[in-house]
C-alpha cells in the first residue's frame, strides 16, 4: 500500500549530507506546524517534528540551498521503522522520505 505526504514546516537542523552505498542521503529534521489565524495573524496550534531524508540529486540540492529555519513544503512517503533499543524494548519511528522540497520564497526578502 503506498502513501503520500505533503506539508509545510521549517527545518530545525542544517541538512547533513552523507555517501552511502546506496547514494548520497541528506537527513534533516523539519517541524510541521499548524497555523490558525488569529487576529495579530497565526497562531501554531500544535505540530509535529519529523526526520526527513532526500536522496542522490535532492540530497545534494538541499544540501545547496537549505539551512536551519528555512520554511519549506515537502512531498514525500511516510516509512516506518522498528528496532529493539539496548534494554531490550521495541521502538518505532517514522519518517519521511522526500520526493520533492520546495522553498517558501515569501520569506526570503524578510531573512535579508
Amino acid at each position: 500500500m503506498s502513501n503520500k505526504f505533503y506539508g509545510t514546516g521549517n527545518l530545525g537542523t542544517n541538512p547533513e549530507l552523507k555517501q552511502l552505498e546506496d547514494g548520497v542521503v541528506c537527513n534533516m529534521r523539519v517541524y510541521f506546524d499548524r497555523p490558525v489565524p488569529v487576529d495579530d495573524g497565526f497562531e501554531d496550534k500544535g505540530g509535529f517534528w519529523l526526520n526527513v531524508d532526500a536522496w542522490d540529486k535532492l540530497a545534494q540540492a538541499c544540501n545547496d540551498n537549505l539551512s536551519k529555519g528555512t520554511r519549506v513544503t515537502i512531498e514525500g512517503t511516510l516509512i516506518g521503522h522498528e528496532w529493539i533499543n539496548d534494554d531490550g524494548a521495541k521502538q518505532a519511528s517514522i519518517n519521511l522520505r522526500a520526493k520533492r522540497i520546495s522553498m517558501d520564497i515569501t520569506v526570503l526578502k524578510n531573512q535579508q
